[in-house]
């Protein structure tokens, strides 16, 4: 019995030990497995994309937005009412200037051409007729004033010849002066007839047609027949911030592109800048003269200006994307011998994608393009393309 009772009492303390000895070598195994083991610091490095630090120019530009225009436009109608008998011309078409582009029917302008006419060759006879009238009583008048002196006509005679005299006198101008209206209306007339053919007013192509053949037209027609335009020059207006209007001149350079032909750039030069501000956007209008030669160009489409306004010729440029700010300060790293180096640089003009580097950086140094958001001083790092060293 106490043999027994004795190992009861033993039995606590021999599985209290067992556990103790298992959790030891349980941990000890489990932390030589699962260390993870450290990394050769040495060996890693960042990867990052380079270029080359070269001289060359900078180019600083203003960007707007601005709407294409043809530097030429008529809205054509009919100076004259009346039926259209024929079309000559339709979108598309290039027209000359002084090219028919419609008739009128003609029969209402001929018998109206021809009446003035006849009136006129009827004013013109009156005329004559009244002149020899004139020359008649003239003429009768100064014999009878002859007469009188030696007292072989009364004076009441020679009064009437007088009348008639004047009478004459008045009835040749109002023949004069009936001529002139008959000449006035036939002139109108042959007028009316040369405007029943309208022609075009500038050289150009039809950008738009409104009427067919059998509508009635009239100067008063509230919708031109014909849209002629004129793009083989086109003009770009635009509405520039009142804070750059000290940075464009007259004949400054100005390139284009369209979202129509998005790989061609266009170039021209600014040929007007508004003498006033818009006092609700602050802006003012410029336009621009952008040649068109293969018409590629269309009126109305967006335009995207780009204004010259300051060029910097063989001066040490970076790319843009190369420049970070480290503590308020302009940075780029620097790699050499596979090390990366902060460097501060002093900022000179800036273009869309190279920026002229005053001070801190020289022609042929390498500095980080691409990979410079992780990078510090000093880092180790991998170029990832080499071919840009070279």
């Amino acid at each position: 019995m106490k043999k027994s009772t004795h190992l009861r009492r033993l039995i606590p303390f021999l599985v209290a030990f067992w556990l103790a000895f298992s959790l030891g070598c349980g941990s000890q195994g489990e932390d030589s497995s699962s260390a993870p083991k450290m990394p050769n610091q040495a060996a890693i490095r960042a990867p990052v994309k380079v270029a080359v630090i070269k001289r060359g120019p900078v180019q600083s530009w203003i960007a707007l937005t601005g709407t294409l225009l043809p530097i030429r436009e008529s809205r054509v109608g009919a100076k004259v009412g009346g039926r259209i008998a024929e079309i000559f011309v339709d979108e598309g078409d290039d027209v000359n200037t002084g090219d028919a582009l419609f008739i009128l029917e003609q029969r209402d302008f001929l018998l109206a051409k021809n009446q003035a006419e006849h009136n006129l060759d009827a004013a013109r006879a009156s005329l004559s007729a009244a002149r020899i009238n004139l020359t008649n009583a003239r003429r009768e008048f100064n014999r009878l004033k002859g007469l009188r002196a030696s007292n072989a006509v009364s004076q009441q005679e020679l009064d009437a010849a007088s009348d008639a005299f004047e009478a004459a006198q008045a009835s040749v101008k109002v023949a004069e002066a009936s001529v002139d209206g008959a000449r006035d209306a036939f002139e109108m007339a042959q007028h009316n007839l040369a405007e029943s053919t309208v022609r075009s007013p500038i050289s150009g192509h039809i950008a738009r047609r409104n009427v067919n053949v059998g509508e009635v037209v009239s100067p008063v027609s509230p919708a031109p027949c014909f849209y002629v335009v004129d793009d083989s020059v086109c003009k770009v207006e635009a509405h520039l911030p009142d804070t750059k209007q000290s940075s464009v001149c007259i004949a400054q350079k100005v390139g284009m592109t369209v979202d129509g032909v998005p790989a061609k750039r266009f170039y021209g030069e600014i040929t007007h800048i508004g003498g006033t501000i818009d006092p609700l956007s602050r802006t003012l209008t410029i336009r621009a003269r952008v040649a068109n030669p293969d018409g590629l160009l269309r009126p109305g489409a967006l335009a995207r200006l780009k204004i010259l306004c300051e060029e910097r010729k063989q001066v040490v440029t970076a790319p843009i994307r190369c420049v970070v700010k480290r503590n308020g300060d302009a940075t780029v790293f620097v790699v050499s011998s596979g090390i990366a180096s902060a460097r501060r640089v002093t900022l000179g003009l800036s273009g869309d994608e190279e920026v002229e580097i005053i001070d801190g950086l020289a022609p042929d140094d390498l500095v980080v393009i691409d990979g410079t958001e992780s990078l510090e001083d000093g880092m180790a790092v991998e170029v990832i393309n080499p071919n840009q060293t070279m």
